[in-house]
């Protein structure tokens, strides 16, 4: 299955019937935190697979960059370890020589009055929040 899908035990509700509850296969969203030349751009949700390809497009929709050749590369950073394991859940983008980084006023920091909560954090660091409740297998 990989990181696209886990395992979680759910419950089933049908009407007229005793909920069961069963094993199931569900999408993975994780979070993709996106930086350029080192510095925190944006983070987005995503079914992780495709990263440089979403990169590539969100830096493309934002105006940073037009064409593929303004690209530098793209690669995974040892960024939120876990156990000292890389989770691959941040890229650093390098743009070519000669191409002008992101305008600062892209970076996401707005307030949504719905969401996930990561909608305006610019880092993963910055979505990891106390809890009251143990999210470790949530």
């Amino acid at each position: 299955m990989g990181r696209i899908t886990a395992r979680r035990r759910v419950t089933r509700i049908t009407v007229g019937a005793e909920p069961s509850r069963r094993e199931d296969v569900l999408a993975v969203e994780e979070p993709l935190e996106i930086r350029v030349g080192g510095t925190a751009l944006s983070i987005t949700m995503r079914t992780p697979g495709h990263d440089f390809d979403l990169a590539a497009g969100f830096l493309v929709s934002e105006g940073v960059i037009s064409r593929a050749d303004q690209l530098g590369a793209i690669r995974y950073c040892a960024g939120a370890p876990v156990d000292g394991a890389n989770t691959f859940n941040v890229l650093d983008v390098t743009l070519a020589a000669g191409v002008a980084g992101p305008d600062p006023s892209l970076e996401r920091n707005f307030y949504m009055t719905s969401s996930c909560g990561l909608c305006g954090k610019a880092s993963i660091d910055a979505v990891r929040t106390l809890s009251a409740y143990p999210l470790a297998h949530d």
